[in-house]
């Protein structure tokens, strides 16, 4: 197995602007005087453009390629995220939707790359492992460290930071990734999406395993850190460590267990194992009141132990039915990444209506096991 260095070191970094946005995005929003219900709002309509741009992305690869798909996205990244906390409330909105935009296509962009370089599908487990590993690091080191930058320079200084960071990825494209080859891409056509979920019942049953643990990160990243600040009453350097730690499952888990699906097990029983973690861990959510660090951070830790094994699990088996040039299957795979924080922050803002929102970790936990629990026992395995 041959591991693309270039590709990993751009993989690390932009999920480390990932992590930046993922949980200093909303503070800064309540910051800027921004209620629970209008945050909703804004991360429904950043991922309603997001679908779209996910839907019309293949097309651009197929006439430009993904390369330079990927360049454009970087530049456009860059320069949004250095505007969000300087803005108006207008402009932070404007330039909120189209970073958010630009990163779920180069999202998608890196599952291309990923894929163009994987030259046997057995080895898909454990590449994925690695890459995994790399951007979940990113996570578990950039919370602590955005802490503590946020607090010397303020948002401003840590958006410009990762505007930075985005620059160096689009370096390591531009002379790093030129020597990967483009394949023919197939734009998302909804009609054979329609037909390949009827025909192939494993691609449907992991569909919806996916979008189970997106509502999962949908409603942790949007609502967590307001419900651990607002209403439990951490400090964002407390929050930001409690994050830290609760991401380390993603980095000491993923690639061992990618290994093991690739040679020993596949990936049913981990996914099973998984969605039992995170399930009951997430109902046990609205029982726990105490503002007690430990407490917090080792719950949230068991919940990513769960979130940790469904992600690799689910894009392993995932990939193991996908080619390189499948870019419109894969765009709609991983649609349901935004569809979930549009279809989330609508439900959330509903039922808060009649409840608080500790009550909708317990619902999501219930919904884990209900749903996600019997669709996993009908997946064949893959060994």
């Amino acid at each position: 197995m041959q591991i693309h260095r270039p590709l990993l070191a751009f993989e690390f970094l932009f999920f480390g602007v990932l992590a930046i946005t993922a949980f200093y995005t909303t503070p800064l929003l309540v910051e800027i005087g921004f209620t629970e219900h209008e945050i909703g709002w804004f991360f429904i309509i950043a991922y309603s453009a997001t679908i779209l741009g996910l839907i019309l992305s293949p097309y651009a690869m197929h006439k430009y390629g993904n390369r330079r798909v990927t360049f454009v996205a970087l530049a456009c990244a860059a320069l949004s995220l250095i505007a969000i906390p300087l803005a108006t409330p207008l402009g932070a909105l404007i330039a909120f939707v189209i970073n958010t935009v630009c990163s779920l296509i180069l999202y998608t962009s890196l599952d291309i790359f990923i894929e163009q370089t994987t030259k046997h599908e057995g080895d898909t487990g454990l590449l994925r492992g690695v890459f995994y590993t790399a951007s979940n690091l990113a996570f578990v080191i950039v919370p602590g460290f955005a802490a503590l930058l946020v607090t010397l320079h303020g948002y401003a200084g840590l958006y410009a930071f990762g505007s930075f960071v985005l620059l160096l990825c689009l370096m390591i494209v531009h002379f790093g990734l030129r020597h990967i080859p483009e394949a023919r891409y197939h734009p998302l056509a909804i009609p054979a999406l329609i037909q390949t979920l009827k025909k192939k019942r494993d691609v449907r049953h992991i569909f919806i395993v996916q979008a189970v643990m997106r509502m999962f990160s949908a409603l942790m990243v949007v609502y967590m850190p307001v419900y651990l600040t607002v209403h439990l009453g951490f400090s964002l350097a407390e929050m930001g460590l409690i994050f830290s730690i609760a991401m380390a499952p993603f980095v000491l888990i993923q690639l061992p267990l990618g290994f093991l699906a690739d040679t020993r097990f596949g990936e049913k029983e981990f996914l099973f194992a998984g969605l039992l973690i995170m399930g009951l861990s997430t109902l046990a959510i609205p029982f726990i009141t105490v503002h007690t660090f430990w407490v917090w951070t080792a719950l949230l830790f068991t919940t990513r132990i769960g979130a940790a094994s469904i992600e690799i699990m689910s894009d392993v088996y995932f990939f193991k039915h996908m080619k390189g040039a499948d870019a419109g299957i894969v765009s709609a795979f991983r649609i349901l990444f935004p569809l979930s924080y549009v279809i989330t922050p609508l439900i959330v803002g509903v039922l808060l209506v009649f409840t608080s929102i500790d009550v909708l970790f317990g619902l999501l936990g219930a919904l884990i096991l209900l749903i996600g629990l019997p669709v996993t026992l009908l997946l064949k395995d893959t060994r």
